[in-house]
C-alpha cells in the first residue's frame, strides 16, 4: 500500500522560549514530482510575492527573520543582495539559529533515513528545482522557509508559524499535491455500481 509520509522536526531550546518546526515532504509523495522543478509549486501553495531568495552568504539573517518574525513585514525587501540584520534577538537566539542552521536535524528519506542540515540543503538546492526562498504563505499571515532538492520539498518556520500557515489552508492546498483525486473518484465510481448493481438485486 502507497502511503504519504510527512516528516516534521520540531526543534526546542533548554529554556523553553524558541521553538522551531521543519516539515519535509518526500518527492515520491507528490502526485507530479515535477511540480518541485516548477514555479506552479509556489502557485499551488499560494505563496505570495515578494518571494526572497535564499544566498548562502545571507544564510543566518534569513532564518533568523523566519524564526522570529511570525508575521510578514513590508519593510522586508525582495532584494536577496540587499544586506539584512535582525536587531532584535532573545536571549539565547543566535545559538538556535546556529544549530538550526547547521546541525543534522532534516528528516531526509533515504534508506534508511537520514538528518540532514539546512545550510547543506540550501547549498544543494542552488541549481537544482525551484531552489531555496522565503515567501508570505497567503491567509496565515506567515513567513516560511520552502525549499526544493532531488529529495523532496522542506518548509521551515517557528513551531507556532508553521502551525498556523497549516491551519490556514497550506494543509489542504499541500494535500491537494499529494493524494490521488483520480483514484478516489474510480473508488467513488465503484461504490456507486456497486450499490446500483445490489439496489437492482434487490427489486428483483
Amino acid at each position: 500500500m502507497n502511503l504519504i509520509e510527512l516528516f516534521n522536526n520540531t526543534l526546542i531550546s533548554k529554556n523553553g522560549l524558541l521553538k522551531a518546526s521543519i516539515l519535509t515532504v518526500p518527492s515520491r509523495c507528490f502526485n507530479e514530482s515535477e511540480i518541485l522543478q516548477s514555479s506552479s509549486l509556489l502557485e499551488a501553495l499560494k505563496i505570495k510575492k515578494p518571494i526572497i531568495t535564499i544566498r548562502a552568504h545571507h544564510l543566518w539573517d534569513d532564518i533568523a527573520r523566519v524564526i522570529f518574525y511570525s508575521e510578514w513585514s513590508e519593510k522586508v525587501s525582495s532584494d536577496s543582495d540587499q544586506d539584512s540584520h535582525v536587531s532584535i534577538i532573545p536571549r539565547g537566539g543566535h545559538l538556535f539559529i546556529e544549530e538550526l542552521i547547521y546541525g543534522k536535524h532534516v528528516i531526509i528519506e533515504n534508506s534508511p533515513l537520514s538528518m540532514e542540515s539546512l545550510a547543506n540543503l540550501v547549498n544543494s538546492a542552488t541549481g537544482v528545482g525551484l531552489g531555496a526562498y522565503i515567501g508570505f504563505i497567503i491567509g496565515g499571515n506567515t513567513t516560511l522557509l520552502l525549499l526544493t532538492v532531488p529529495a523532496g520539498m522542506v518548509i521551515c518556520g517557528s513551531a507556532a508559524g508553521l502551525s498556523r500557515a497549516l491551519e490556514k489552508g497550506l494543509e489542504k492546498r499541500l494535500m491537494k499535491l499529494l493524494v490521488d483525486t483520480d483514484q478516489n473518484e474510480k473508488r467513488s465510481k465503484n461504490k456507486e455500481g456497486i450499490r446500483k448493481i445490489r439496489i437492482k438485486k434487490d427489486r428483483s
